[in-house]
């Protein structure tokens, strides 16, 4: 029973410091090096004159490694939330997978928002907007009220509808970024 003890409090104290550590990393980015000199952000300011195709696809490019890695291992991470884990490093396995996915969500939306402020190219119109399509249908999803905000989605019916709905998005929107290939 001590064990089980230490364990469970275990638990309580790393997951909320995990979560702590996640929350300054990402808001590390900032737009000031740490002198305070102002340094350029890598999604490119809109600007009235039409956007090169490299400005175009940087706003993608910031996110296309993440975005991979996210849907390489969400086979996984459903089999994790599933089946969980039964330590410590199983819940933060799980809690990793759900934040990398709800992250995919909103960075989506942030891509499409940048290119909607933008004069894209004639020539990449096509890429962009059916790119855009499914970046906001993956947008749409709000996996925080359907599926709950704690380490892993809870299981109901309504959620697994959502989930089983985002990887279906998630193939559509690899091949988008394989067609990204030649602007990457």
């Amino acid at each position: 029973m001590v064990l089980n003890a230490s364990v469970i409090t275990m638990r309580r104290t790393l997951i909320p410091i995990f979560l702590l550590a996640l929350g300054l990393y990402g808001c590390s980015g900032g737009t000031e090096a740490a002198s305070g000199v102002a340094t350029q952000s890598s999604t490119p300011a809109p600007t009235n004159s039409e956007a090169t195709e490299s400005q175009v696809a940087s706003v993608l490019a910031e996110y296309e490694s993440n975005w991979r890695e996210t849907i390489d291992s969400a086979a996984d991470c459903r089999y994790i939330w599933s089946f969980g884990g039964d330590d410590v490093t199983g819940d933060l396995e799980a809690m990793t997978c759900y934040l990398n996915e709800q992250t995919l969500v909103m960075n989506a939306q942030t891509v499409v928002r940048d290119w909607e402020d933008m004069d894209v190219p004639s020539s990449m119109d096509t890429i962009v907007r059916e790119t855009s399509q499914v970046l906001t249908e993956i947008g749409a999803v709000d996996l925080a009220s359907v599926c709950g905000d704690q380490e892993a989605p809870i299981e109901s019916d309504e959620c697994d509808a959502e989930l089983g709905s985002l990887n279906m998005l998630y193939s559509t929107l690899e091949s988008k970024l394989d067609a990204w290939g030649p602007y990457l």
